[in-house]
């Protein structure tokens, strides 16, 4: 199916387009050409060399025939990015033939891997919403969501359980200090009870 071609942002403004802006399109055209890689094509020339029958050492048999399952899988579902999975790992544990893999082949590994980059941040941004999590709610920043290094919180409660003891030895002392402490207590409620009802 032939697609009408949007013009670019290089070519919609009447500028001639910088050589840089010809670079990063022809990048994004070779990565979706490599993306529409026929998939049927794909699935042969694997399928020919991970077919577990034609592996003689038992160790490799059982990895192909794992491969086989998989692709076979991927194959039934339409999914290109596992089938590119799969063939990765066995050009990982074939330093051979990962020496020999093309240029638009590591040009697809590289798209594939960013994709499953993004996917995996995506699915940790959303961590904190699922139930398992949600006793971390109280340590997420109000602000960004997110759950600060375990170190800072750790010092943070640290230092706040250092002030109440504070605060007790105080109280347990008795003395001036108990007392201007609990009259600054009393004027920061009455401030704050004022300040809530002016808000309203």
């Amino acid at each position: 199916m032939n697609e009408v071609r949007q013009p670019s942002s290089s070519q919609s403004g009447g500028r001639k387009p910088t050589k840089a802006q010809l670079e990063k399109e022809k990048k994004q055209q070779e990565a979706e050409e490599a993306k529409k890689r026929d998939l049927k094509s794909l699935y042969k020339q694997l399928a020919k060399v991970l077919h577990p029958d034609l592996e003689t050492d038992p160790v490799r048999k059982l990895q192909k025939e794992e491969w086989m399952k998989r692709l076979t899988t991927a194959h039934a579902s339409g999914d290109l990015r596992e089938l590119l999975s799969i063939e990765m790992e066995w050009l990982g544990v074939e330093a051979s033939n990962l020496a020999s893999a093309t240029d638009e082949k590591l040009k697809v590994y590289c798209t594939v891997l960013k994709e499953q980059i993004a996917e995996i941040k995506m699915q940790m941004r959303f961590l904190m919403d699922q139930p398992q999590y949600a006793v971390l709610h109280r340590f997420a920043n109000g602000l960004m969501g997110y759950v600060p290094n375990p170190a800072y919180i750790k010092a943070d409660l640290r230092d706040e359980l250092s002030r109440h003891q504070g605060m007790l030895s105080v109280l347990q002392n008795g003395g001036a200090e108990r007392a201007k402490m609990i009259n600054r207590w009393a004027d920061d409620h009455s401030r704050t009870m004022r300040e809530d009802a002016f808000s309203f």
